[in-house]
């Protein structure tokens, strides 16, 4: 699936996963993620576990902070 297909589906701002997984492509966002696995020689698997984790970052957001009582 492709990079395009990701940010459409979750809503996600364009260049998102871009900016998350350091992709230089010119062609994102209509490359798959296993052709940029392949391309910066990384495990396809591993490649989309960092997407999926990027893009449950995105939909759950760490809460802040609560400043300590004083």
């Amino acid at each position: 699936m492709t990079f395009d297909f990701l940010d459409k589906s979750f809503g996600l701002p364009p260049d998102y996963l871009k900016k998350g997984l350091g992709i230089t492509d010119k062609k994102y966002p209509n490359i798959t993620i296993d052709s940029w696995a392949k391309n910066t020689q990384e495990n396809p698997g591993a490649m989309l576990e960092k997407t999926k984790k990027l893009i449950q970052d995105f939909e759950n957001p760490a809460p802040p902070e609560t400043p300590p009582n004083i």
